[in-house]
């Protein structure tokens, strides 16, 4: 292209004809497409620079778009020719992106409109983008006495509607702090609050890149917008504006870490990650931190829960090198195992990979206490969804906390027994119990479980409060090793042996009982008589209400095994004499009480196990007659003798049933 070529091209830039505008650009265009050395340097001249940029203001949205193109090309070719022409190039930028008034901090919701744009074309728009991240790429230094034009245009397009110039102002937004690094720390946070709705844009790929230069303004400086994106409120301060009219903070972090895209939440990882790790004041946000790399180890994909051990793993390597003292006496006197661990006959969950490091289980267990607060709270909430999102999150704090849970014993008792309550949680807060029983001594959680049965401590003595509190406590004892767990049965079973809790016929209660005595069985509980106490009453309770009683039935079984019997019913008879003494005398038995069905089931067992042990049941029985036998007793025994009759014919029988049937009338 000759010279006299391009100075047509340049005056035909301003004649008032837009084809002749048109025309000329387009030459230029394909003039630069040529690439030829002499005709890029002729092209490269200030006059056609600048001619260029006076078009970037032409009433033509095609015009404008091939001139910021032409520019952006003769950028990528000859930088040096278009970088020092920076003092007229970012003006003119920012006469087409002027910062007019945005507020300073735009909360969710809040629809920023195009006032504030007066480059109408989102291709354009675009293009401008472009122009200043390649203008960074290619003279980082020359930009920084620009850097407050530079700042004013990503304010500006962070508000655009358009995804691809929302994109690209993030690419130049991460370009920018490189460059500009510590240097743009007095505006990095009002820059992230100018972001911060785009963490809820609709498009992923926004999200991902609002996210990613969050994280580079919050290393640049801002970190004190951490206290925005996780919603925090100073309890001792409250916003003027708070009075006046409705005052809400949006909980950015946790909306990204519930994200309906996988690309999002590992972002979110990669991102705190990096934040507990490099940022000066990590020590100051771990509480609000730490809690979203934990919810990854329950995220619906495998590859964010793998994502999430790996980054708390590395997470708590640092923490063990910048904290040695702390951490070598640890490792001097305790033992510091990598293997998996078995909590009662279930292993951890597959996300751990092993043992959690000491560094990240001291790091958790520091948080623990403000985190036991929240998670209180949000298991109270209304929807289901929250719930069982929580009590997810406290088994996995459990797993890294261990036995470090004795210190809040009280507090997690009282948070068990209220959630065990809530049939949306109930299975994942008694896998909680069972975690706590595994690390944490029964000496230790004895004292302050047991007393709950009575309602001592909580002031509720209700049947409801005992048969959550005795779901509690059978998932303890579950978790418990055996060999902690022997020398304390006697205590629990003088527990149990409340006439309240015996009598009662309540499904919760009664479940609670068996699965208790189960796991003291399993312990080789020596006190076989008081358990067997405990078991008979289980069985009886569950005939009155007519409800199945295999569960009881079983650990009966295990009972007789245990003790080496070949059967329960042979458990049975050979405690039969103890066990009638502990009843009171057939006179004061009463209708709808557990003590006939208590009986029905020893002469059930008697039978099983021969005439004499039959004989020595019924015989203190009908001794005394049978005038003083109540109506249910009296039914009792008829109902039993008549099933045994199939099965044994004895003298007695017949006997006893015309006794009892003499009284009839009675």
């Amino acid at each position: 292209m000759a010279d006299s070529a391009i100075a047509r091209d340049v005056n035909c830039l301003l004649d008032p004809s837009v084809s002749v505008r048109k025309a000329a650009l387009l030459r230029l265009e394909h003039g630069v497409r040529a690439r030829g050395e002499e005709e890029i340097q002729e092209l490269g001249s200030d006059a056609v620079i600048k001619a260029i940029l006076r078009r970037f203001a032409d009433p033509s949205e095609k015009c404008r778009c091939l001139a910021v193109s032409i520019l952006l090309s003769l950028l990528e070719i000859i930088p040096g020719c278009v970088v020092s022409l920076l003092p007229y190039i970012l003006p003119v930028v920012s006469e087409r992106l002027p910062l007019r008034s945005l507020p300073d901090e735009v909360e969710f919701g809040t629809k920023v409109g195009q006032e504030a744009l007066l480059e109408p074309s989102e291709e354009v728009r675009l293009l401008l983008v472009r122009l200043l991240t390649s203008l960074l790429n290619h003279a980082p230094r020359l930009i920084h006495p620009f850097a407050s034009e530079v700042a004013s245009i990503i304010m500006v397009t962070a508000t655009d509607s358009y995804p691809e110039v929302l994109m690209e102002t993030m690419t130049l937004l991460e370009r920018f702090t490189d460059t500009m690094d510590q240097k743009i720390k007095p505006i990095a946070k009002q820059l992230v609050s100018v972001i911060l709705r785009l963490l809820v844009h609709n498009r992923y790929k926004v999200r991902v890149a609002a996210l990613r230069a969050v994280h580079r303004l919050v290393l640049c400086g801002a970190h004190e917008s951490i206290y925005d994106l996780t919603a925090y409120q100073d309890p001792n301060l409250v916003p003027i504006k708070a009075f006046y009219h409705p005052y809400t903070k949006t909980q950015y972090l946790a909306l990204l870490a519930t994200d309906k895209s996988v690309a999002v939440r590992k972002e979110l990882l990669w991102v705190i990650a990096s934040w507990l790790m490099k940022l000066d004041e990590r020590k100051q946000h771990e509480v609000r931190l730490v809690p979203y790399v934990i919810s990854g180890f329950n995220d619906s994909d495998k590859e964010v829960q793998a994502l999430a051990f790996q980054l708390m793993e590395e997470i708590g390597r640092q923490y063990e090198s910048e904290n040695e003292n702390e951490v070598r006496d640890m490792k001097q006197y305790f033992q510091e195992s990598t293997e998996n661990i078995l909590i009662g006959s279930e292993a951890l969950p597959p996300v751990f990979k092993h043992r959690p490091c000491l560094g990240a289980r001291i790091l958790v267990r520091n948080c623990f206490s403000v985190l036991l607060y929240a998670i209180d709270a949000d298991l109270h909430a209304w929807t289901s969804g929250t719930k069982e999102l929580s009590s997810r999150f406290l088994y996995t704090v459990l797993i890294f906390v261990e036995e470090n849970a004795t210190m809040h014993l009280e507090p997690l008792c009282n948070l068990f027994i209220k959630a065990c309550g809530d049939l949306v949680v109930q299975k994942a807060i008694l896998e909680c119990a069972k975690v706590v029983g595994f690390f944490v001594d029964p000496s230790a959680y004895l004292p302050i479980i047991l007393p709950h049965l009575s309602g001592e401590l909580s002031g509720q003595s209700t049947i409801q409060n005992a048969g959550r509190t005795l779901k509690i406590l059978s998932s303890f004892l579950a978790g418990t090793p055996s060999s902690l767990l022997a020398k304390h049965p006697p205590d629990i079973c003088s527990s149990l042996t409340e006439q309240d809790l015996l009598t009662s016929i309540d499904s919760d209660v009664n479940s609670g009982i068996v699965l208790s005595c189960k796991a003291m069985v399993a312990a080789s509980c020596e006190d076989e008589l008081a358990l067997l106490w405990i078991i008979l009453h289980a069985i009886s309770a569950a005939e009155f209400s007519r409800k199945p009683s295999e569960m009881a039935e079983s650990v009966l079984r295990d009972l007789a095994r245990a003790s080496r019997r070949e059967s329960s019913d042979k458990l049975l008879a050979d405690h039969a004499d103890s066990i009638l003494s502990m009843l009171p005398d057939p006179e004061f038995w009463i209708m709808r009480s557990l003590q006939p069905f208590i009986f029905r089931r020893l002469l059930i067992a008697g039978a099983a196990c021969g005439n004499e042990i039959l004989n020595g049941l019924l015989l203190p029985i009908l001794s005394g007659g049978t005038g003083c036998i109540a109506e249910s007793v009296r039914e009792t025994i008829l109902s039993t003798l008549g099933h045994l009759e199939h099965d044994i014919n004895l003298k007695l029988l017949v006997d006893a049933k015309t006794k009892l049937s003499q009284t009839e009338d009675l």
